[in-house]
């Protein structure tokens, strides 16, 4: 099941969120202190969504992937987008799981207004993921860094 944290809920995984955005090495952020302020605020703002993916087993919640969002807009269109900005699996997520937590952004996404759901991921595992869930992996990020 896809949850969204709420405000509470927030501050209780933060320590896990922060981890899960220093594993994902992101090239176009520098994942400092500063920064680390700037995505708690956005968390409890609501202007960044923070997301868990759970399977209940034996009456226990189990966590199996944690994910953040943004809105973001296309710059020269204007166009409204869903972004998912970080995703972590925690331990293997059935195929099922994954389906049902983009069904959940799909969802989330439209009843947003948003264009499309976009997703920056240098895991070949997550892009296996996408492209078997019909995902279009063919667009890639180019990163120039600046001396």
């Amino acid at each position: 099941m896809l949850l969204r944290l709420d405000d509470e809920q927030v501050t209780t995984y933060w320590e896990n969120i922060r981890q899960t955005l220093l594993a994902n090495d992101l090239p176009m952020a520098d994942a400092n202190a500063n920064s680390m302020k700037v995505v708690l605020h956005g968390l409890l703002q609501g202007s960044i969504q923070a997301w868990i993916l759970y399977n209940i087993v034996e009456g226990k919640e189990d966590i199996l992937a944690m994910a953040l969002t943004a809105f973001s807009v296309e710059p020269v269109t204007l166009t409204k987008n869903l972004v998912i900005y970080n995703l972590y699996g925690y331990s293997f997520v059935p195929p099922r799981m994954w389906t049902e937590g983009l069904q959940g952004f799909k969802k989330f996404a439209k009843a947003n207004d948003c264009y499309t759901v976009i997703a920056y991921s240098k895991v070949p595992r997550i892009m296996q993921i996408a492209q078997e869930l019909g995902g279009d992996t063919s667009m890639h990020v180019i990163n120039l860094e600046i001396e």
